[in-house]
């Protein structure tokens, strides 16, 4: 049986460590000529669509939103994001740089992205930590800017790719946040999520997740991930 292991990019497998989200803001306002309110605001879990919106609400003027804006936004970010993340900003979270080899020669997983950032975003994240690679399929925040909608996506083209329908029980989202758990669940998918980059680990444990790891060191979730795959469905 083969399994599809569907990861988040940030908080999970780097760190960018401010720099596209501030490539996000400054887009943000080139395009709308206003500065959005941000304190205690935070983009984790959230898709880049959403996080558009997010901050399109906080001006509090009708002149400033719709689906339009936000298409302009985002298209700028294509062109920011370039300028403002360079390789040296890309930081590899514990336990990525040896897992990923790790999992690419497991002859019975397929590896997959289910990430918040539009395509453009995640494939120029990927390339600058040198992971690009390792991903054969995902989905992304420009499919839907709902993360809850995401993971069918990611299963399309996985079939396409593969000729593999996976079910719920073949399929894990690897994460770091509660949103990562949710878009999981609902679906009936397992969900792996990372503690310690924007949650705490009690933190994730109120979103119920299948496993809660400090890291994604290969001796810790190799054997907690093969086994929540190999479990029995319930019922």
């Amino acid at each position: 049986m083969r399994f599809l292991l569907l990861f988040d990019i940030d908080g999970t497998l780097i760190s960018s460590q401010g720099k596209a989200f501030a490539a996000l803001l400054g887009a943000f306002r080139q395009v709308v000529g206003a500065e959005p309110r941000v304190e205690g605001y935070s983009p984790a879990g959230k898709t880049d669509p959403q996080i558009v919106a997010d901050l399109l609400a906080t001006l509090n003027d009708n002149q400033k939103t719709g689906d339009h804006l936000a298409a302009r936004v985002l298209r700028a970010y294509q062109e920011v994001l370039p300028q403002v993340l360079k390789h040296e900003h890309i930081r590899l979270l514990p336990g990525v740089a040896q897992l990923l080899p790790v999992l690419a020669m497991h002859p019975h997983v397929v590896l997959g992205l289910l990430t918040g950032n539009i395509r453009e975003g995640a494939q120029l994240k990927l390339e600058l930590a040198g992971l690009a690679g390792y991903f054969a399929l995902g989905a992304f925040g420009c499919d839907s800017p709902n993360r809850n909608q995401l993971l069918p996506y990611a299963w399309e083209r996985a079939q396409r790719a593969f000729g593999v329908r996976f079910s719920p029980q073949q399929t894990a989202v690897v994460g770091d946040t509660p949103a990562d758990v949710a878009c999981a669940k609902v679906w009936g998918a397992k969900a792996i999520v990372v503690a310690g980059h924007t949650h705490t680990a009690s933190q994730l444990v109120r979103a119920q997740p299948d496993a809660v790891l400090p890291s994604l060191s290969p001796q810790l979730f190799l054997p907690v991930c093969l086994s929540l795959l190999a479990r029995p469905r319930q019922g």
